[in-house]
């Protein structure tokens, strides 16, 4: 699908990283994982947002992104 320019990603292992985008289409924010050889599906979570997200790892093989939602409150997410 089309996103826009601007994605947060983070490293959660070795050869392995997940990234959260914001839809063109209807300004979702998806997340997507690589396995090291393969990207999963675009997951949608639903959130309307206004900013770039931002996605830093947690160890663990765990990630939180971060986004501005359309009512200028901080959203976030925590996985895979």
């Amino acid at each position: 699908g089309l996103v826009y320019s601007k994605g947060g990603c983070a490293v959660i292992g070795t050869g392995q990283m997940i990234c959260g985008v914001i839809a063109v289409t209807d300004s979702g924010f998806y997340v997507t994982q690589y396995n090291g050889s393969n990207w999963s599906s675009y997951l949608g979570l639903g959130q309307t947002s206004i900013a770039n997200p931002g996605c830093t790892a947690l160890g663990g093989g765990k990630a939180l992104c971060t986004l501005v939602g359309v009512n200028n409150k901080v959203q976030g997410t925590v996985g895979p």
